[in-house]
């Protein structure tokens, strides 16, 4: 089996169809996740990361029914 490794998130999302991707505020103290979602088009697919560490990570990605991302895993991450 042929392993395709990629490492530009957005890359990738955009890949499984999320377009509207924000990784500008993250690392915050305090997020507001009801107020993020609701101020989010509800028509578009989306994700907004919350934390990005060496050790973690955090991304809420939204898609529309129907849509879902590519079978993928990470070798030294939990997801």
């Amino acid at each position: 089996m042929k392993k395709n490794i990629e490492k530009n998130v957005i890359k990738i999302l955009k890949k499984d169809g999320i377009r509207d991707n924000d990784f500008s505020k993250e690392n915050k103290l305090i997020t507001n996740i009801a107020d993020l979602v609701k101020n989010k088009k509800k028509i578009n697919s989306w994700s907004h990361r919350l934390v990005n560490t060496e050790s973690n990570s955090a991304t809420i990605i939204c898609q529309q029914p129907g849509e879902g991302n590519r079978m993928h895993y990470h070798s030294n991450w939990n997801e």
